[in-house]
């Protein structure tokens, strides 16, 4: 059963916070920070009923549709903090 982000950091508050903007940006500049993906279709949900402008991933092929994107799952979070504050050191 999928969980929603609010409901994991309730459960599992060490998380934390992540700033997902910059982990885009980190993972696309440093792909060596990527220890996880997966390569799945997906796909963005323009008139649905029950969302509107949501990716929807096509998680175990079902569609039958070849990947179109290469998702992040896992990074290192130690590497994006160094690369984070290495990039604060030059402001």
């Amino acid at each position: 059963m999928a969980k929603s982000a609010a409901s994991e950091r309730r459960l599992r508050p060490e998380l934390g916070w992540t700033a997902c903007d910059a982990v885009a940006v980190a993972v696309a500049v440093c792909p060596h920070l990527i220890t996880g993906s997966k390569e799945v279709f997906c796909d963005m949900e323009l008139r649905g009923t029950l969302t509107r402008g949501m990716s929807v991933f096509d998680w175990n092929g079902l569609l039958k549709r070849p990947p179109n994107v290469n998702l992040v799952t896992s990074i290192d979070m130690e590497g994006l903090m160094a690369v984070m504050d290495a990039s604060l050191e030059d402001a």
